[in-house]
C-alpha cells in the first residue's frame, strides 16, 4: 500500500513518530473525509485536519507535510 511505503519512508527520516501506524492513519483520514461531507462540520475539516496532522511528527521534525496547512475545507466529491 503507497500510504504505508510513505509512512515507513516519513519514519525512517524522523519525521514522524515511530509508534504510528497506517491503521492509526487511516481511521482519522477517513474520519476527515466524513466530516468534510457533514455540512455542519465542513467548514472545520481543514483545522481539524491541521488537528490530526500535527499529532503525527516528531519533536522539531516540522510539519509532515510541508507547505499543506489547511485554511478552508476541501470541496466534497459529492458535490
Amino acid at each position: 500500500m503507497a500510504g504505508t511505503r510513505l509512512l515507513t519512508r516519513a519514519q525512517a527520516e524522523g519525521r514522524v513518530r515511530t509508534d504510528v501506524g497506517g491503521t492509526d492513519l487511516f481511521a482519522p483520514g477517513a474520519s476527515l473525509a466524513w466530516l468534510s461531507d457533514q455540512p455542519a462540520l465542513a467548514p472545520r475539516a481543514g483545522h481539524l485536519f491541521d488537528v490530526v496532522a500535527s499529532a503525527l511528527p516528531t519533536p522539531g521534525a516540522g510539519p509532515v507535510f510541508p507547505g499543506a496547512e489547511h485554511t478552508a475545507a476541501p470541496a466534497s466529491p459529492m458535490g
